[in-house]
């Protein structure tokens, strides 16, 4: 099996993308990490530099008992409508949920409040743990509230104080294969491997993936009971 890149571990970059990402931090002052790096190499760039090896990657969600099962068998699913009323009647099956409840997060979802846009098609991961190490801010809702965003987003108070009552935290670690997907990268790829050469803190970002994950590209799955996940303390633990 290929082995996987992890961003913050230089050595398991290949050597074509060391070589790369190192003449580019060296040429780069740390004032001009942010969008004014020009010498970083471009997404498509470094998908030729991976030279067809995965990168790691962290999907933060928060999954009901039979959900983990199902994304050790069959992966993450991109967000559509279909997706967000696959989960909600599962819930009902399973007694997550009841089912005024899920008929309510229907009509209050984003794609039935046409405000899906930005998060439809895709399955949103870390790249990095930034996030995870600090305060989590950014990953909290995630973390805490069972649905996504498609689903909490515009759900009344209620709603969401039954979503945070249903889950667990979780964090699946998966392979992203870029070099067989659509993506996007905020920040760049590029500058997120100049700022981990460069020793900067802020050295992680997300990439929309455009394209399911695979269950074979599933790493693991970590909750608040392992030992892994009980490393980033900022992290919800109920």
């Amino acid at each position: 099996m290929v082995s996987v890149v992890d961003p913050e571990r230089p050595s398991t970059w290949p050597q074509e993308l060391t070589d790369a990402i190192h003449h580019a931090a060296q040429s780069t002052a740390p004032q001009t990490l942010g969008p004014d790096v020009e010498r970083a190499p471009s997404d498509a760039q470094v998908v030729g530099l991976l030279g067809g090896r995965p990168l790691l990657g962290y999907h933060a969600t928060r999954l009901l008992p039979h959900e983990v099962v199902d994304v050790q068998r069959h992966g993450l699913r991109r967000l559509s409508r279909s997706a967000v009323a696959y989960r909600l009647t599962r819930a009902v099956q399973t007694g997550a949920l009841a089912p005024k409840d899920a008929e309510a997060l229907i009509a209050s979802s984003a794609h039935s409040q046409g405000r899906a846009t930005n998060r439809d098609g895709r399955v949103c991961v870390m790249v990095g743990r930034g996030e995870m190490e600090g305060p989590a801010s950014g990953i909290k809702d995630l973390l805490g509230t069972w649905g996504g965003e498609a689903l909490y987003w515009f759900a009344d108070q209620a709603n969401v104080a039954q979503l945070r009552s249903i889950g667990t935290p979780t964090v699946v670690v998966v392979r992203l294969q870029l070099s067989s997907a659509t993506f996007r990268a905020f920040p760049s790829l590029g500058k997120i491997l100049v700022a981990q050469a460069m020793g900067l803190t802020d050295s992680c970002g997300e990439v929309h993936y455009f394209a399911d994950v695979p269950g074979s590209d599933i790493l693991t799955i970590w909750n608040p009971s392992d030992r892994e996940y009980a490393r980033f303390p900022g992290l919800p633990r109920s």
